[in-house]
């Protein structure tokens, strides 16, 4: 069992000195439109996130192949109390040389202009809780690792935000009320083979 686990963790830490050049290289394969997965259960939020983030910075990354490999990288604890910690997602970027600044923020605006600029930003958000009469509370829900990857005027494109769909949209207003009322955390993240500073 010892010497399985040794093997499994030099194959991680091989992948991870791999992809850790690619996107510090920018050595990235472009594609015009990128598959990106969404967690097949409770609480794979967290490694979902990595692999959607290496995805948008084009590498080529497949859910079966890497959940194990990321759930690792970034301390996931499986079960129904499991998920990923805010320190172990901070641990998992920087293993894998992404770029990025976390803020709580109240207010869209700063996020809209890293968005303009053609960067991603990785929410660390309550997931909604309805309650009678169609009210929405973002305080009671569990937390949740989604991407946001583009926007317009009134709609944020959301990748795996706790809906059927993969990619799905959010109305600007009901972003609004989810940074008013919630303990949002906004995980500015860099295009390493664009403009990585």
């Amino acid at each position: 069992m010892h010497l399985k686990r040794m093997k499994t963790e030099h194959l991680i830490a091989q992948d991870v000195k791999e992809i850790v050049t690619q996107v510090s290289a920018g050595i990235v394969a472009w594609k015009m439109k990128t598959r990106y997965v969404r967690q097949r259960d409770n609480t794979s939020c967290g490694p979902v996130a990595l692999i959607n983030i290496l995805k948008w910075q084009g590498l080529d990354v497949c859910y079966d192949e890497y959940i194990h490999f990321m759930r690792h990288l970034c301390d996931h604890t499986p079960g129904a109390d499991g998920g990923t910690t805010e320190i172990g997602m901070r641990r998992a970027l920087k293993s894998l040389g992404i770029k990025f600044k976390v803020y709580r923020m109240n207010k869209l605006y700063k996020m809209d202009k890293h968005l303009d600029a053609g960067n991603i930003a990785l929410l660390d958000y309550p997931v909604p809780y309805y309650c009678k009469g169609g009210k929405i509370d973002f305080c009671k829900g569990d937390l949740h690792f989604a991407l946001c990857i583009g926007r317009t005027p009134k709609t944020y494109t959301m990748v795996n935000d706790g809906t059927r769909n993969t990619v799905g949209h959010r109305l600007r207003s009901t972003m609004e009320k989810m940074f008013r009322e919630s303990d949002t955390h906004v995980w500015l993240i860099n295009s390493c083979g664009r403009h990585c500073r």
